[in-house]
């Protein structure tokens, strides 16, 4: 809000570093918005009075300051586009005259000529850095504001598309002395030379209204979500003020002018706060920090487009294991319905909205073995990508990976077990795995990071060679996460899946680690394990927030439940209430129950003999297996052993063909082999033969000459232990689907004869 301008925009055309108009000589215009602007140029009536008021009173000017948005900036920040925006207060005998548009106003107007013009510029538009002075900082927050509660579109955009904003003497908060309201009449006041009581004044400048702290929380809640990057500049008292009044009412403003949050580094310009934001020369030191900020803002937006050269692709191949699979990236969905506990939760809300003191601390999610982890991370993401990628955030997911096999295939075997232990403990406390996946993934968004990395391969003489784990857990654990992590991202997502056999000194590991990360950077991170109690005393000044699953997902269970089961008597929901009860927050032993209830009550089962079976059934996940596979007679067990050996000693998850020839080459008498060789017998795939052989065998009494009766075959001696889906290349092709563990994993297969 001005009255008069000290410094005369150029009325000669304002151009950008590569020649293109960006302010054209004002033209009248008696339309509020006119629709017919130039190519990449900006044009409001309220900047069209700005300027012929500024023409107007040219000549009573003796002394024409810098303009350093046109004779400054443009040098310093070659390579950005820069646009000046304003508007005019009427003043009458140092009064406003009242019926104007008030600054909300004005920054609807700001919001639609912005969106405007990027929308001209087509896609690909630049990000935005707001540089604003006085009240002008009201307006900005405003426009953020009104951007935020746009569902989508152009206007959405001038958000998603904030990359900084720079406040120069703005008004923020209240202090001891001073309400908010009054350090805003104070400002307009010096700017409009008008008394800060004025009525009129107050209107205009939003002082009386109730937006004005609605503007400021909401810009505070914006700013945490969106984690754009925010820079202070505070007025100086000038102790030779005459008047003591006069240095009280600098003093109100410098105070307000700060937000309170270490992240904005708050600094002082050496002026008077209407002076600010006039600036003499490249050295002048006020003009040296603005610009500082602002080359930093740009070089961070630069560093995102970032393309690697010849030795950091190297580095990254060095850091990256040949053998190392990368995270899904359309992971399956969650059951319709379920998972939408968790984002009311206030724990998660205080995660998701980063708000003070938690917004440096991770959400570990914690559960007994299927009770839905790694769905709910999963539901998650999806949801975190359809609210943030569009704002320019990253996702970095992994997996943990802190199990050993050897449970599973020796479950038994007094000679074995000194053995197991050893290399079990070695294996679960080893994380350079996870740590290697999560380096990878920041490589493109931290050039710290990148300079770190060659550094420390070269200091290390691995040039030519990969880095080996122990090197990967030095780096990440003692230098990494230690020190300040900045990347090029409005905000990062990071989502780690800990599979439920990872011990608890693994556990531990990972989320301390995790915890320093997410201290030392502006990360969200989110970590699901198995709910381990002997952790909950573990953590002190970095405690996680926690949430507990299985004690919080009953209503999915019910809801499941209440869904799929086939039963159509009078007590039907008690028979759900039972289900959901026992299965004490296990998703995956309701599912699996209500599939075995199902299969009985289409053969006729009546309520009494369901009521049996779940009287019958063991309450824990573990116990179902022992009870399901006790179904098996001797051959049937013997085949799922082979099938559950393959599986769970396969690399990557097995295509159904893959699983198909792998299993006819098998010996044709598995009950046999399984007497001889014992939980060995898949190993013995017999004499080398070539594949046109194997259509003439035939293993026990597998009898599946089709993709679809073998899938069938699967999914009945795997008993529901294994997952059959789709794979994305296979265009859902019996043929093309694949197989993995999935609840057999850490399930011992006691399937002896």
């Amino acid at each position: 809000m001005r009255k008069r301008l000290k410094k005369t925009p150029p009325v000669s055309q304002l151009r950008r570093s590569n020649s293109e108009p960006l302010l054209l000589q004002a033209q009248r215009s008696t339309r509020k918005y006119k629709t017919g602007l130039g190519k990449n140029s900006i044009q409001s009536t309220s900047r069209l009075k700005l300027a012929d008021f500024a023409d107007a009173n040219k000549s009573q000017e003796k002394v024409r300051d810098v303009y350093w948005p046109l004779e400054l900036l443009p040098e310093t920040c070659p390579s950005a586009r820069i646009f000046t925006w304003g508007y005019h207060t009427l003043v009458v005998d140092k009064k406003p005259v009242r019926l104007q548009s008030d600054i909300f106003a004005h920054a609807g107007e700001l919001l639609l000529e912005l969106a405007g013009v990027r929308a001209i510029q087509g896609p690909g538009a630049r990000p935005i850095i707001f540089v604003a002075h006085s009240t002008g900082g009201i307006i900005v927050k405003e426009v953020l504001r009104l951007s935020e509660a746009e569902p989508d579109g152009p206007l959405r955009d001038i958000l998603l598309s904030t990359s900084a904003v720079v406040f120069l003497a703005c008004p923020h908060r209240a202090t001891e002395r001073s309400t908010l309201a009054d350090a805003v009449s104070s400002m307009a006041s010096v700017t409009l030379r008008v008394e800060a009581s004025d009525i009129g004044l107050q209107e205009l400048s939003g002082a009386n209204s109730v937006e004005l702290q609605l503007v400021q929380d909401a810009f505070l809640r914006i700013w945490n979500d969106y984690n754009f990057q925010v820079k202070t500049f505070q007025e100086s008292v000038i102790l030779s003020y005459r008047f003591l009044e006069l240095r009280v009412e600098a003093t109100a403003r410098r105070l307000a002018s700060s937000i309170g949050d270490a992240r904005e580094k708050a600094e002082t310009i050496s002026a008077i706060h209407g002076d600010v934001c006039k600036f003499g020369s490249l050295d002048d030191p006020g003009y040296r920090a603005l610009a500082s900020s602002l080359v930093s803002f740009i070089g961070q937006e630069e560093n995102q487009r970032h393309e690697l050269n010849a030795d950091e692709s190297d580095c990254l191949a060095a850091l990256i294991r040949p053998s190392q699979t990368l995270p899904e990236t359309h992971p399956a969905t969650s059951y319709p319905g379920t998972c939408l506990w968790l984002y009311d939760l206030p724990e998660f809300q205080a995660w998701h909205h980063r708000i003070h003191p938690n917004n440096n601390r991770i959400l570990w999610i914690r559960g007994e073995p299927g009770c839905g982890k790694t769905i709910l991370l999963r539901s998650l993401r999806q949801r975190l990508e359809r609210q943030w990628a569009a704002a320019g955030s990253a996702f970095i997911c992994t997996i943990a990976e802190g199990h050993d096999t050897n449970p599973i295939l020796f479950p038994s075997g007094a000679g074995r077990q000194q053995q197991q232990q050893q290399q079990q403990q070695q294996h679960e406390t080893n994380p350079a795995s996870v740590y290697r996946s999560l380096l990878a993934q920041l490589f493109l968004q931290d050039p710290h990071l990148r300079d770190a990395l060659l550094a420390f391969r070269i200091g290390r003489g691995q040039s030519q060679q990969a880095f080996d784990d122990a090197l990967i857990v030095a780096f990440f654990a003692d230098y990494y996460v230690q020190r300040r992590v900045d990347t090029s991202a409005r905000r990062t997502f990071v989502i780690v899946d800990i599979p439920d056999d990872a011990g608890a000194a693994y556990v531990a590991e990972v989320v301390d680690t995790l915890s320093h990360l997410a201290r030392n950077s502006d990360f969200s991170i989110c970590i699901a394990s198995a709910h381990h109690p002997e952790l909950d005393e573990g953590f002190e000044s970095d405690d996680p927030i926690g949430i507990v699953m299985h004690v919080r997902n009953l209503d999915d269970i019910l809801r499941f439940v209440n869904l799929n089961l086939v039963a159509e008597w009078e007590e039907r929901n008690e028979t759900v209430m039972m289900i959901g009860q026992k299965a004490g927050g296990v998703f995956l032993w309701a599912e699996i129950v209500v599939n075995i209830l199902n299969a009985a009550i289409m053969e006729g089962a009546s309520q009494e003999m369901i009521d049996d079976t779940l009287e019958e059934v063991p309450g824990d996940l573990h116990g179902l297996y022992e009870w399901m596979l006790s179904t098996l007679d001797e051959r049937e067990k013997a085949e799922a052993l082979v099938l559950f050996q393959w599986v769970v000693l396969a690399a990557e998850p097995m295509r159904l063909n893959d699983l198909f020839v792998a299993v006819r080459l098998t010996e044709p008498s598995p009950v046999r082999m399984f007497e001889e060789l014992g939980a060995t017998m898949a190993f013995d795939v017999g004499e080398a033969r070539e594949l046109r052989e194997l259509r003439q065998m035939r293993n026990s009494e597998i009898r599946s000459d089709t993709p679809w009766q073998f899938y069938q075959w699967v999914r009945a001696r795997s008993i529901g232990l294994m997952e059959v889906k789709a794979d994305s290349h296979g265009g859902g092709r019996p043929g093309g689907w694949l197989v993995s563990h999935g609840g057999c994993r850490g399930c011992r297969l006691s399937m002896g004869p």
